[in-house]
């Protein structure tokens, strides 16, 4: 067995399931430490809606569309990275066996690997649709980054501190909520989750706040 995940017309498909063993190990470490790999990755994928020029969708690039068709944007990126390395490195080697015990060969690399990606993108597909049904359903709007200022919102991940963000959830003029990082405006402040801060001002896609008071709103509405 070693022999055959190591043979270099398997070494493309062993290496990918060794990567997502190796996610998966430091996801499990992450949670015991209290903070997964998967929430904080998510955490930055959650805002990507915010303050976009959209395009007109009629005339969608075939990229758009393939990123659309496996679900890029509804399922956080590392589930569907977990997903395509493991369809993709047991479809491969599966491939490989199956022609070693046809004809006593492996397929070439160029054939095994386009193959073995093109034969995983439905299963990548498959399951982000059901992981997207496992999501929790908040939707959002395409707003203006900077609309979400001055708005109360609740630290759900990890602790802010002065250059370590923490995930927030905040609810928009709609009532729909946003996910974004925040960090505090003062150093000296520090914010655990549960914690409800006032966003002040943004610089990229971090947003810097404190916490939530009624000096602190009127001091935002009087700047």
């Amino acid at each position: 067995m070693i022999e055959f995940l190591t043979a270099a017309p398997n070494l493309p498909f062993s290496v990918a399931i060794a990567i997502m063993l190796l996610l998966a190990l430091i996801e499990v470490v992450g949670l015991l430490l209290g903070s997964g790999v998967l929430g904080a990755l998510s955490a930055g994928d959650a805002d990507i809606d915010l303050d976009v020029d959209t395009p007109d969708l009629s005339v969608a690039s075939l990229g758009d569309r393939l990123l659309g068709w496996l679900h890029v944007g509804q399922v956080p990126i590392l589930v569907l990275i977990v997903l395509f390395l493991t369809a993709f490195g047991l479809i491969g080697l599966g491939l490989q066996s199956l022609s070693l015990g046809l004809t006593g060969v492996p397929l070439h690399l160029w054939l095994a690997v386009p193959l073995a990606a093109l034969l995983a993108a439905p299963i990548v597909r498959l399951g982000g649709s059901l992981v997207a049904r496992l999501l929790p359903r908040d939707e959002t709007s395409v707003v203006s980054r900077d609309a979400l200022l001055g708005r109360v919102a609740v630290i759900v991940l990890g602790t802010a501190e002065a250059g370590l963000p923490a995930q927030a959830r905040v609810r928009d003029q709609h009532g729909l909520n946003h996910y974004l990082m925040v960090e505090p405006e003062n150093p000296a402040d520090r914010f655990e989750s549960g914690s409800e801060v006032l966003l002040m001002s943004r610089d990229g896609a971090r947003y810097r706040a404190v916490r939530n008071t009624a000096a602190a709103v009127q001091d935002w509405s009087q700047a």
